[in-house]
């Protein structure tokens, strides 16, 4: 599989080094899932940071902070479900745990949208969408990051296909049309909230 769109060296950068919010970070996850050139460049990153640490000369730390270092090391899944929830929690990778998948909401003939819980902050926002083919009436909400996971779309002059990553700065409206082939699958990060028009 060839891919045309990629995560910048920032974002990859970023990602690797851990400094990338969770749900842009689940994004970039999935496109790595399809991309082998991407995952050499954040081996890299993580083989540079690795010696980076190995070479920094050794700090000393107080009994309370190690203690709390090696409890969030030993927490496995550090976002809960809710209790009583009935929904599955779902893991994407060993690399990011504890996606909980939230209702599913009708947007039109074809056409839902999924938010996935990935984090408990609030300035970003994760989704999953489906679209059948054609011109979409919304554009992706604010600042967003797109992985294609079924189908794809067309945006100005540039198609995007299954794997394919998407940045689109905060207003920059992009508007969308799913091309044929099958019905749009993509995991969505935005900046702010999904407004159904």
């Amino acid at each position: 599989m060839t891919l045309s769109a990629h995560p910048s060296v920032g974002v990859l950068s970023d990602y690797a080094s851990g400094a990338l919010h969770t749900a842009p970070g689940v994004v970039v996850l999935a496109h790595l899932q399809f991309c082998p050139c991407c995952q050499g460049a954040v081996q890299t990153f993580e083989e540079v940071g690795g010696a980076l640490l190995y070479a920094a000369p050794p700090e000393r730390i107080g009994l309370a902070a190690l203690g709390r270092v090696l409890k969030g090391i030993e927490d496995v899944n550090p976002v809960h479900a809710r209790a009583g929830s009935r929904r599955r929690t779902r893991e994407f990778s060993r690399r990011v745990v504890g996606v909980e998948l939230g209702a599913r909401r009708f947007m039109g003939p074809g056409r839902w949208l999924v938010t996935l819980r990935a984090s408990q902050r609030r300035d970003w926002r994760l989704y999953m969408l489906r679209a059948l083919a054609g011109p979409q009436r919304s554009a992706w909400p604010g600042a967003a990051v797109v992985c294609v996971l079924n189908g794809g779309f067309r945006r100005g002059g540039r198609t995007y296909r299954v794997g394919d990553f998407a940045a689109f700065p905060l207003g920059s409206r992009p508007r969308l049309a799913v091309i044929t082939g099958g019905a749009l699958v993509a995991l969505v990060a935005a900046k702010r909230s999904w407004v159904a028009r």
